[in-house]
This record gives C-alpha cells, structure tokens and sequence, in this order.
C-alpha cells in the first residue's frame, strides 16, 4: 500500500504536521508515536485545525481476556485526572459510543467505588449515585448504569449473590467507569502486566479518534487499537455542545 513519510524537526513540528494533514482530509486516524500525549493533544486542539467539536475528550481502552471471550471497556484511565459529575457523565457517554460501535446496543456500566452505598466521605459514591439517577431518569441513554459498585460485584454474580447485592449491572459489567485517573491507570496496567489481559485505546471526542499507545505495548495491542480508531470513524457521531477538559496523560 503507497504511504508517504513527511520529514519534520522536532516533536512539536511533527505534531502539528501530522494534524494539519489530518485537517486537509489526508488521513482519518491520528496516531500517538514517540512523543509526549500534551504535545500531540496540544496539536490537535488548535483552533486552525477545525478538529474540535466541544465534546469532552477522554480515553476509553478495550481490554481482552486472556481466555479470548468477549471483551471489557475501562473510562477514563488516560485523560481526566479527578473528572466532575459533569465530566463523568461525558465520560460514560463517549465510553457508551463506543461500546454501541462494537455492537453492543445497551452495554452496562459500573461506576467503580470502594463502597456499594452512598457514604460522604467518599464523594465517587455520591457521584455514583447521581448518575445512576440521571441515567434512570433519561439523561444518559443507550446503557444501564449503575453505582455506586465495587469492583468483586461488578465482575462476580456469586460476589453479588453472597452480599446480597441484586443491583442488574452485578456480575455482567460491560464498561467500568473509574472515579479517578489513578484508579484507572492502576486498574487497566494490572490487567495487563498481572492478569495477561491485551489492552487497545483510543481517545475520543474530537472530530477524529485518536490512538494513544505506550512504547511498552505490543504490536497485537498497536493493531487493535488502530482497528479500534477505525471502527470510531465510521460508527460515532461527533456531536458539538459537550466541554472540553484540561489536557491531561498518564
């Protein structure tokens, strides 16, 4: 397959050239290589570009068994440090998006939490509580939501069964919805490294999907988050009105 390979110097040189091609219509997908997320994100947000769509952008990655049966996603483990209820709410729908580009018309989500109830002192569960209500109340579509949920009755129906949590999302998550950055990073990392789970990512919000891969990851994760950012492009309407977050990576 013909490509061409643009010379640049320097990383901010070669963001910006790789966004600006994506702006004159000569690529679909922006690819994160060597260079820091801040200077490609930084790239692809300037207004020249006309690549913003007032959305927020998170990151929502795809996490494969090692056993090689169905999948999870996992929101936001690369993108929002401490995320508002707003932002969580955000979050859950561009994570929904994508789950209904896979195929999967009304995927659940679990807003994880060290508690499965409401308790002031740990404001996820509070957050947790309200977009459950938002969700039930229509405001977020297209999935069933719930939390507050600990992560053993989020995966485990016995779990929930033995504590008697009869909460519809136990026991068959679909999306987990981290209530902070280092939940998620810690979260997804140990999937990956301890529970042999192949981890894909891509960050959406803008008007192209953007694949944001480590220099650790494998050639199989590279190639599935690229199949990931292509099913994004084809699938996901980018609708304007949402806000657009401080930019942030881990």
């Amino acid at each position: 397959m013909p490509y061409d390979v643009v010379a640049t110097y320097g990383d901010s040189a070669a963001a910006d050239c790789a966004v600006r091609l994506i702006a004159e219509g000569k690529g679909q997908v922006l690819m994160k290589g060597l260079i820091d997320t801040s200077i490609l994100l930084k790239a692809l947000l300037k207004k020249e570009y006309d690549l913003r769509t007032g959305r927020l952008l998170s990151h929502v990655a795809l996490l494969l068994p090692p056993q090689g049966h169905g999948y999870y996603l996992l929101t936001d483990a690369g993108m929002n440090i401490s995320p508002s209820l707003y932002d969580k709410q955000q979050i859950i729908e561009n994570a929904v998006d994508i789950a209904h580009a896979l195929g999967n018309d009304n995927p659940n989500v679990a807003l994880l939490c060290a508690k499965e109830k409401a308790y002031d002192k740990m404001p996820a569960t509070l957050d947790a509580v309200e977009l459950q209500a938002l969700n039930l109340a229509g405001d977020i579509t297209g999935c069933t939501v719930s939390g507050p949920l600990q992560l053993d009755l989020a995966v485990s129906a016995q779990a929930a069964m033995m504590k008697g949590c009869k909460d519809p999302v136990a026991g068959n998550v679909d999306i987990f919805v981290a209530p902070t950055i280092e939940v998620g990073n810690v979260f997804g990392k140990a999937l990956k490294y301890m529970g042999g789970y192949v981890y894909a990512g891509v960050v959406v919000g803008a008007k192209i999907p953007v694949v944001l891969v480590s220099r650790a990851d494998s050639e199989q994760e590279k190639l599935l988050s690229i199949a990931m950012a292509c099913v994004c492009t084809t699938s996901i309407p980018m609708e304007a009105g949402r806000m657009m977050p401080e930019m942030e990576s881990a």
